[in-house]
């Protein structure tokens, strides 16, 4: 699992969003979706027929806590965040241990063609808060994904918290390694540029801007860039 995890594309309140699969398999082949919210009910049905439509699961196998952070983990809140209400809330998703973890690939249909997507790529799907899970992936294991997804992650009124962002950058930062050499950040379709607090640490455009798909919690007026870190 640490070889699985160094290098891939980590995409924390991923829903079931099939944006990063359809613009980066170019270059990666394996991503890891961390949800909160989902469970195994409300994922695997919508992966199918909405996400990755066209796609069949080739393997899959149930994910232990030991495999992902094999030397353990205790959660560490991030300083901007209230401990009397981050941590019970962590109680509820990674805590000690995943709410559920399955490990699949897929494989694309015969009948589709290389233009609908990669021919073959692996899933990582963790039920399990964004920031904890950053934190005990990569912080614990010493490595770093290649590619970090920001993309509609529900801050206050989307059932995540108002200051996502600064406790994800703070628990990144804290890395020994520093942070991904690439950010999958959502923006204005007219506007590609970076915004706060993001353009103090990612600027150079990569490639974009892309649509982002249709479906669960498309937006029209905005499209996903790849950044480079500066």
């Amino acid at each position: 699992m640490k070889d699985f995890l160094s290098g891939c594309v980590y995409y924390p309140a991923a829903g079931v969003d099939g944006t990063p699969v359809r613009w980066l398999s170019k270059r990666w082949d394996r991503f890891v979706y961390v949800d909160a919210m989902r469970d195994r009910a409300g994922t695997v049905p919508p992966i199918l027929s909405q996400a990755f439509a066209g796609y069949v699961v080739n393997a899959q196998r149930e994910v232990t806590w030991p495999e992902l952070v094999p030397t353990g983990w205790r959660p560490n809140p991030p300083a901007c965040l209230t401990r009397d209400t981050y941590l019970p809330y962590l109680e509820r998703s990674i805590d000690r241990a995943p709410g559920w973890a399955c490990l699949s690939t897929m494989d694309r249909l015969p009948t589709r063609t290389p233009e609908h997507g990669p021919e073959r790529f692996e899933l990582l799907q963790i039920q399990a808060e964004g920031v904890a899970a950053y934190q005990a992936l990569f912080n614990s294991n010493r490595i770093l994904p290649d590619v970090i997804v920001y993309a509609r992650a529900g801050e206050a009124f989307g059932f995540n918290y108002s200051n996502f962002i600064e406790a994800w950058l703070e628990v990144m930062l804290q890395h020994p390694d520093g942070l991904p050499p690439f950010l999958f950040c959502w923006h204005p379709k007219d506007d590609p540029g970076m915004s706060e607090p993001w353009d103090k640490y990612y600027g150079p455009l990569v490639m974009g801007p892309f649509p982002k798909d249709s479906g669960e919690y498309s937006d029209e007026g905005w499209g996903l860039s790849l950044f480079s870190r500066l």
